[in-house]
């Protein structure tokens, strides 16, 4: 088989296999259509579903006063998690804090550091 006929071969192998990768994705494009639209009327399912809820609850006194509860719990517990961070104590540091977490771990008795690891001078000394 000469080169031209090898070349046309190839470019023919080209074309069938770029028609079946675009078959396939108009495919793919056509299921993903399909499943956004079903996603879409399964949420619209949703809302009906809660805002029928909403409707045959909306004077029921003890539903609105778990509501409110729950809704001032998590509020309160938002408001200790922000007062715990003090943001307005800028470079101080809360020793009793700092020995907890990643830090408890740390030995703060090793000495001074000298910039060494042991494994430099054992390098240095093997002549590597």
């Amino acid at each position: 088989m000469d080169r031209y006929t090898a070349y046309a071969a190839k470019l023919e192998n080209d074309e069938v296999l770029a028609n079946e990768m675009e078959r396939e994705a108009k495919v793919a494009w056509e299921l993903s259509v399909d499943a956004v639209n079903q996603a879409k009327a399964e949420r619209e399912a949703m809302i009906a579903f809660y805002m029928q809820e909403v409707e045959r609850l909306r004077n029921d006194v003890e539903v609105v006063d778990e509501v409110i509860s729950i809704f001032l719990q998590e509020l309160q517990g938002i408001d200790d998690i922000i007062r715990n961070q003090q943001y307005d104590e800028v470079g101080v540091v809360d020793d009793a804090r700092f020995g907890e977490g990643v830090f408890r771990n740390t030995d703060t008795d090793a000495g001074a550091y000298t910039g060494q690891a042991n494994w430099e001078g054992a390098v240095a000394a093997g002549g590597f």
